[in-house]
């Protein structure tokens, strides 16, 4: 019982990163899965219909990449802050680095690893891919940009 207790939000975040990545496999997989050709003629439509996802998949994978992102951004963001008032204006990503736990690492990780594959996707079937799909990679570019934003700065002198 003690370990429970020591670890209950370790737990927690295995379940909520498992959920996360499982939802978008499941996106992932319909989406490669759904075919840009009419299986009775064997012909491209001129326009290909989007691929219909089930509301709760939408929401739960909605929700899910939100989560991960925002609390990956808002720890990198608070890692920031944390050096800067120590050390003044003079940051270095090695510095914010280091003061991530091993879960922000590994949300960040996911984060990029799944928001990579649904990037893959949206670029190879785009007329087919779900404004989900969509919605996350363009997400996730906002996120890179935001995260390049500790490596590319001004320096000061």
């Amino acid at each position: 019982m003690t370990w429970i207790k020591t670890h209950i939000f370790d737990i927690i975040a295995v379940l909520i990163l498992l959920i996360f990545a499982s939802a978008w496999i499941a996106v992932l997989a319909q989406v490669w899965a759904y075919p840009a050709v009419d299986p009775a003629t064997g012909i491209a439509p001129a326009v290909a219909p989007r691929l219909a996802l089930s509301g709760a998949l939408v929401l739960a994978a909605g929700v899910l990449a939100t989560t991960i992102g925002t609390q990956t951004a808002a720890a990198l963001g608070f890692a920031v802050a944390e050096v800067r008032a120590a050390r003044g204006a003079a940051l270095t990503a090695q510095d914010v680095a280091q003061k991530l736990p091993v879960w922000t690492y590994i949300g960040i990780v996911i984060y990029l690893l799944v928001g990579l594959a649904v990037f893959l996707t949206w670029l190879f079937k785009e007329p087919t891919a779900p404004e989900l799909v969509i919605a996350y990679a363009l997400s996730l570019l906002g996120w890179l940009i935001g995260i390049a934003g500790v490596v590319f700065k001004p320096t000061t002198t």
